[in-house]
């Protein structure tokens, strides 16, 4: 009886141990992601940008060795100048400076001005964070209204979007709310973004919800704990 007994709690101390590595998975996946993004982003800077600039201040040197060909310099100088801000886009996209340099509110504000020029979608923007939160929280919530933002831009056909981010002693809580055609919340989409976004939020021993009504609409909320 004993060792029946002993077996039956080794196989549940087994368990439960095989339990906790599967559900430590998707965060460790998630932390690869983030820290490879980094490091493409890192490289992309300090690699192609620089190599970029080199090549157009050479170009532009060769427009005065070269005056008959100055117009077709001066065109060839605006086209690796647009080759430049798109990969400093991407660079953004993948790491933004912001967000280490500046914390989260100058992150989300560069986010949503780049959305905004790009989508013509107007967003309402509604923060109340009088302090810098742990980096973790902070590059959660970046990278989940992130998403959230580009399933407007894809999903949505809305004209006007609020984003809504507070924080208190114990929570940091991101709303994400627009005006396009919704769905069937029985017909939720479960996509790679939304997974991930549900998965940061469970890591961090937040809740993560979406609603939604086709002709009104989506949103979607966050609540992160905060460490005390």
């Amino acid at each position: 009886m004993e060792k029946a007994l002993a077996r039956l709690h080794a196989e549940t101390a087994e368990r439960r141990r095989l339990e906790e590595q599967l559900h430590s998975v998707p965060n460790q996946i998630l932390q690869a992601e983030d820290a490879e993004r980094r490091r493409i982003a890192r490289e992309l800077h300090d690699g192609v940008i620089q190599l970029l600039g080199s090549i157009k201040f050479r170009l532009l040197h060769l427009e005065s060795l070269v005056p008959q060909q100055a117009p077709t310099v001066r065109e060839a100088a605006k086209v690796l100048e647009r080759a430049v801000d798109e990969v400093r886009r991407i660079s953004q996209n993948l790491r933004p400076s912001e967000l280490d340099d500046f914390g989260l509110i100058a992150a989300v504000e560069g986010l949503i001005a780049e959305f905004q020029s790009r989508t013509k979608v107007r967003v309402d923007f509604q923060r109340r964070i009088a302090r810098r939160l742990p980096a973790d929280v902070e590059l959660a919530l970046y990278r989940m209204l992130q998403e959230a933002l580009a399933n407007v831009e894809k999903h949505a056909s809305a004209s006007v979007a609020t984003v809504a981010l507070f924080a208190d002693e114990n929570f940091a809580t991101l709303n994400v709310r627009d005006d396009g055609r919704g769905f069937v919340e029985s017909a939720n989409p479960h996509g790679i973004g939304l997974i991930n976004m549900r998965e940061r939020a469970r890591a961090l021993e937040g809740v993560f919800s979406i609603k939604s009504e086709p002709g009104r609409g989506t949103e979607l909320s966050v609540h992160l704990k905060l460490e005390k």
